[in-house]
């Protein structure tokens, strides 16, 4: 019941990564490539997505595999990221539970205004807090 990355896929992303993070520019198959390998990484290391959706929408819009993709800071950082994922994670990871608790279970609820500084609240069980965005001050009331 767990989820294992391989030790030579973990070497061979490690590699793409250097190779991409030292160039200006990429092309679009080999970050296509390093995508697909993170994707598969990815069931192991849930935690990596967000850091992985970055990737994947740098390529939107490129059709060739030789069309050429800037090496923002952004994908730096999330290279990065990745790989600290990849040096402190062991590869193991125990899978995680299909059912998910609803909202009515947890007695949790949330609800945000539609307008910038109108604020947000939230209920967990009978706890409640609230806030409201003042000039980059945030203005926060909890219940008792």
């Amino acid at each position: 019941m767990v989820v294992r990355i391989p030790q030579e896929k973990l070497d061979d992303i490690k590699c793409k990564f250097l190779q991409i993070h030292s160039k200006q520019k990429t092309t679009l198959k080999e970050l296509q490539s390093l995508i697909a390998s993170l994707n598969f990484c990815c069931r192991a290391i849930i935690i990596g997505r967000p850091f992985f959706r970055r990737l994947i929408n740098k390529t939107c819009g490129l059709t060739k595999p030789y069309h050429l993709v800037r090496v923002t800071q952004g994908i730096r950082l999330a290279l990065l990221m990745w790989f600290k994922f990849f040096k402190e994670h062991n590869g193991v990871s125990v899978f995680h539970e299909q059912q998910w608790t609803t909202n009515a279970g947890l007695q949790l609820y949330s609800d945000s205004a539609g307008r910038h500084g109108l604020g947000f609240g939230v209920v967990f069980q009978n706890q409640w807090a609230q806030a409201r965005v003042l000039e980059g001050i945030v203005v926060r009331h909890y219940s008792p």
